[in-house]
């Protein structure tokens, strides 16, 4: 995560610069998530995947917990998010497509990925953890873009049961508004462990907390409405449906988070090379560094 900072009031330290790569807990966490993928051992969510214990999984031993556990619905305490940058994209459009998906990025960007993934979906935060650094910093540099799908499967497994979709609805709104640094901050930060409600914990994120995190992050005043009255949370079931359904026609069926398209086929994101693999095969060859040769003597 980049950018800006909270404290944990959720008070934001504008005076905090970018930094990468990601540091402390979160860099530790990117290690032993990212070993996992490589190995092919991390397990994804939903339909198909290894998903039968609704509980949270044991924490890896060899990373010490040293964030606040998210709940903060019972209090009413904004997550602490202190010393965790926070990252964005920076010159480029968020728009919502005609089948509801979100897209991040030009028009036109050489490659387009789809992305299917649920806020409460704990591989899906290891996976933004491990890569969306990345994939933000290609989206900056007009190198990609990416439709954002949220399939919502989650919603009863969470405390509430509908985070997944309030969730997806709050990073709607704020996409509505055009603004795509606030919402690409919001969808990070969503993301985020010690933000980002543990599976099987015992709370999650009300609205109101959810609309107090979009406004601390920059989203206007109509976003920060739209969130605190559910506004969005309707037309997110609806696309969260039409999303489920294209997975399913692209997967044989399996709905699993996070996962990659490009097109119709599956990027193998348990490959660590996966995003350079895709950009690399579509980018421009560079111009030749040899002087023509001339002729006549």
């Amino acid at each position: 995560m980049r950018g800006q900072t909270m404290d944990a009031g959720g008070t934001i330290d504008a005076g905090r610069r970018y930094r990468s790569p990601r540091s402390g807990r979160r860099r530790a966490v990117a290690v032993v998530a990212g070993a996992a993928l490589v190995a092919g051992v991390l397990a994804g969510c939903g339909s198909g995947a290894d998903d039968s214990d609704p509980g949270a999984p044991a924490p890896d031993s060899s990373v010490p917990d040293t964030t606040a556990s998210a709940s903060p619905a019972a209090g009413g305490a904004s997550p602490d998010l202190k010393r965790m940058g926070i990252a964005s994209v920076v010159g480029v459009p968020v728009a919502v497509d005609a089948d509801g998906a979100i897209r991040l990025g030009i028009a036109n960007a050489p490659v387009i990925l789809d992305v299917y993934e649920d806020y409460y979906c704990e591989a899906c935060g290891q996976f933004t953890d491990l890569y969306g650094d990345s994939v933000y910093s290609a989206i900056t540099g007009r190198r990609l873009a990416v439709r954002y799908h949220s399939i919502t499967i989650l919603d009863g497994k969470s405390p509430s049961g509908d985070y997944s979709t309030r969730a997806a609805a709050a990073a709607r709104c704020v996409a509505l508004s055009g603004d795509a640094v606030a919402y690409s901050k919001f969808r990070d930060v969503l993301f985020t462990k010690g933000v980002q409600p543990r599976e099987g914990g015992k709370s999650d994120i009300s609205d109101a907390q959810l609309a107090h995190m979009a406004q601390r992050l920059g989203a206007d005043e109509p976003a920060v409405s739209c969130i605190a009255d559910g506004a969005q949370v309707d037309a997110e079931k609806a696309a969260a449906s039409a999303a489920r359904s294209s997975l399913a026609a692209l997967s044989g069926g399996s709905t699993i988070t996070p996962s990659v398209y490009q097109g119709a086929g599956e990027v193998k994101i348990s490959r660590s090379e996966w995003l350079a693999d895709v950009l690399n095969a579509h980018a421009t060859p560079a111009p030749s560094t040899v002087a023509p040769t001339t002729g006549g003597r």
